[in-house]
């Protein structure tokens, strides 16, 4: 019975180092995807944040009722967009 239980022991140490490496591997994962869900919702509020400025920046623009783009071109001291 000595051999038997010697190798049950060896397959349980086996087993449990295959496991360890399995969990250890998938923590280093999760840990990994944390950091890039941090690094996209950083980039994501500030394109948000760009977004916004843009917006107020363009709100600013003002061009005749009625105007066409080829209107506004063509009108002096402007360049066309």
């Amino acid at each position: 019975m000595g051999m038997f239980d010697d190798l049950k022991n060896k397959a349980n140490q086996a087993l449990k180092e295959t496991v360890n490496a399995a969990v250890n591997q998938m923590d280093q994962a999760t840990q990994q995807n944390a950091t890039m869900v941090e690094q996209s919702t950083a980039a994501s509020r500030s394109l948000s944040r760009e977004t916004a400025q843009l917006a107020e920046r363009v709100g600013q623009f003002h061009v005749g009722e009625g105007s066409s783009r080829a209107e506004v071109a063509r009108t002096p001291g402007r360049r066309a967009a």
